[in-house]
């Protein structure tokens, strides 16, 4: 049985052409050695694509309960986000202008096998009995003292 989870990244603040141009090499290999892979690429735009999977290996490791060696790749996509439209002052008073993208970036994560139980994401299910000392309380020891001296 796959699992899968979807990781949306809204607004990063680099244009889908620089992050686009990284895809076909990450897709190749499993999202654990991609990270590694774009930890030593030298473009800035690694950078950003591998936080975002980091990202998206914590949540699935979270909501699928499986270790990060068993997911692998079901998209990785690069999408047109916000584009802010600017101007730099040119010659003779006129506006030269130009364009800030924005990108989203998505992936989502699918598990190979059904996921293995892991101990330290394991909420226990059994509730321990605890024992309580069942202690009188003082006050009315005090009355029933009280009572018995007036009678």
């Amino acid at each position: 049985m796959k699992k899968e989870v979807t990781t949306i990244i809204k607004g990063v603040k680099t244009s889908p052409r620089k992050l686009r141009v990284l895809l076909p090499s990450v897709r190749k290999v499993r999202p654990v050695l991609a990270c590694d892979m774009l930890s030593y690429t030298t473009k800035r735009a690694a950078q950003i694509l591998r936080k975002a999977i980091l990202s998206a290996m914590a949540n699935a490791e979270q909501t699928m309960k499986v270790k990060r060696d068993l997911l692998e790749w079901k998209t990785l996509a690069v999408d047109m986000g916000f584009v802010m439209k600017r101007f730099r002052a040119g010659g003779r008073g006129t506006a030269k202008p130009f364009k800030k993208r924005q990108s989203h970036i998505t992936i989502v994560l699918s598990s190979e096998e059904i996921p293995q139980q892991r101990k330290d994401l394991e909420k226990p299910s059994e509730k321990k009995e605890v024992k309580r000392k069942v202690t009188k309380n003082p006050i009315k020891q005090t009355q029933s003292t009280v009572d018995k001296k007036l009678k």
